[in-house]
């Protein structure tokens, strides 16, 4: 049987030993990975030839995500975001509510030698439950410059558009944590906890008077 004494100093080595394997692997594991989220913010409408009114029906605004930025130099390249959402201010439809399809979201974009957004054409249909409402947004100079929303099945009563008059494009990246590192954290804050309780039950220990370790030696 190990005496005490010898026993606790082993455990305190081993602990100390992983703290400083987790912090040396936290800081030497792969950076986390990024998406990077494209935000569209178009201008008011200034055209209703249905029975559209602005508000509640304002202007097409959104945005959606990838998991790398686009490339530069693409000349109109269909998309497939991991999420999107765009509104006019009354409806929102997102990945969950579209219609994947028939009339597939986010279909084409260019973007110039920075990579920045240039060209695109955009058009999300609703699942039929919200009744084919539709939100596009285009900018394609020579072809169609237009931001718009309507219902399909009844376009001449609710339709809003904004023409020549293209919104602009924001970019941003987030950071997503690789769970490895969180797994290497808590291992750390474990090591660190276990180190400080034996610790302070040997001081304690050697305060009362009580013997530090048991057995022979």
């Amino acid at each position: 049987m190990f005496p005490m004494k010898t026993f606790r100093r082993f455990l305190t080595h081993f602990v100390e030993a992983l703290l400083l394997f987790s912090l040396v692997a936290i800081f030497s594991a792969p950076s986390a990975s990024a998406d990077t989220i494209y935000t569209y913010t178009g201008n008011a409408f200034d055209s209703f030839p249905g029975l559209a009114a602005c508000p509640p029906v304002c202007k097409i605004t959104g945005s959606f995500t990838l998991a790398q930025p686009l490339a530069p130099n693409l000349s109109f390249v269909t998309i497939f975001p991991t999420f999107f959402s765009f509104t006019d201010g009354l409806i929102t439809l997102t990945s969950n509510n579209s219609f994947p399809f028939i009339f597939r979201p986010l279909t084409e974009f260019s973007t110039d030698s920075t990579g920045a957004i240039t060209t695109w054409d955009i058009r999300i249909t609703a699942v039929p439950l919200l009744g084919f409402r539709r939100l596009f947004s285009a900018n394609i100079p020579g072809v169609v410059v237009e931001d718009g929303t309507a219902v399909l099945s009844f376009p001449a009563h609710t339709l809003a558009l904004n023409t020549d008059n293209p919104g602009a494009w924001s970019v941003a990246t987030t950071n997503i944590p690789e769970p490895s590192c969180f797994l290497l954290l808590l291992t750390g804050l474990v090591s660190i906890t276990g180190v400080k309780r034996i610790r302070l039950q040997t001081s304690i220990r050697g305060r009362n008077g009580l013997p530090r370790h048991i057995g022979p030696g």
